[in-house]
């Protein structure tokens, strides 16, 4: 992971944030992010995915919640255009 926006561990992310961008220093096998991906708190419905190159939006079906820590890991069934899986989880948290 290169970087993200929201930054990593920002506080005070307003609850107007529709999305959470994450650009990968490779390209990343799409179908594998879904299966990757869990949220805490969960969202009532799935997130959905678009993609530019090697970055994801992750797009938020509801607006965030007030004084709330979001975190967004990436288990080790992601994995690059290669094949590669992650050797360690991701996490995003703000």
């Amino acid at each position: 992971m290169v970087r993200t926006q929201p930054v990593r561990d920002t506080v005070n992310v307003p609850t107007d944030t529709e999305t959470l961008q994450i650009e990968f220093s490779e390209y990343i096998e799409r179908s594998s992010l879904p299966q990757a991906l869990s949220v805490t708190p969960t969202f009532e419905q799935r997130p959905q995915f678009s993609w530019s190159g090697r970055t994801v939006e992750i797009e938020f079906p509801t607006t965030l919640r007030d004084s709330t820590t979001y975190i967004f890991s990436l288990d080790a069934t992601l994995s690059d255009a290669h094949g590669v899986s992650l050797d360690d989880p991701l996490t995003v948290a703000f």
